[in-house]
């Protein structure tokens, strides 16, 4: 699956992005935290995303993103997101 579409409305945070893929490029799991309204989604769906699909810095394979919202119990919604993407990686594989 290719970005969002939102990468031409999205400017002025490639600092922010230019983070973001320094710190995938030496850990293989990030997560986005800060209050309502701060621009996490933009951040991610219209900077890091296409940023991610245009780099060369990690290999050509494809990317599984993962997007939640942790509600009341965290660990458990990470934990279903996480399994519910595999499964549906693997239901397209093979």
């Amino acid at each position: 699956m290719k970005p969002f579409g939102l990468s031409d409305r999205f400017f002025g945070r490639q600092e922010e992005v230019n983070r973001l893929l320094e710190h995938l490029r030496l850990h293989p799991f990030i997560t986005v935290i800060g209050p309502s309204g701060s621009g996490k989604s933009s951040l991610v769906f219209a900077g890091l995303t296409p940023a991610l699909w245009e780099s060369r810095l990690f290999g050509s394979d494809g990317w599984r993103i993962q997007s939640m919202r942790p509600g009341e119990s965290p660990q458990t919604t990470l934990t279903q997101t996480l399994a519910n993407g595999a499964q549906q990686q693997a239901a397209r594989c093979c």
